[in-house]
């Protein structure tokens, strides 16, 4: 558990095989900026578009903090 991050743009990935990576991108104030769902694992295994994905995400967004749920294929999401 984290306590809140105040007036900080973060990016938060709740992770999985299966559905994918569902990404959130949230402002200062925790209004959601934009969503997305990347597919870094088995059985879809397209790594390098969600790297470039999350690499648009985070500059265009100016993300300071990425938060990592601690659930399903949260290890192999963190690599």
């Amino acid at each position: 558990l984290q306590p809140p991050v105040a007036k900080q743009v973060v990016l938060a990935i709740d992770p999985g095989f299966k559905s994918g990576c569902k990404v959130a991108v949230l402002d200062g104030h925790g209004n959601l900026l934009e969503n997305a769902v990347i597919h870094p694992h088995a059985p879809q295994h397209r790594r390098h578009e969600a790297k470039l994905a999350l690499k648009d995400l985070i500059g265009k967004h100016h993300v300071k903090v990425v938060a990592i749920g601690n659930g399903t294929a949260c290890r192999e999401t963190e690599e």
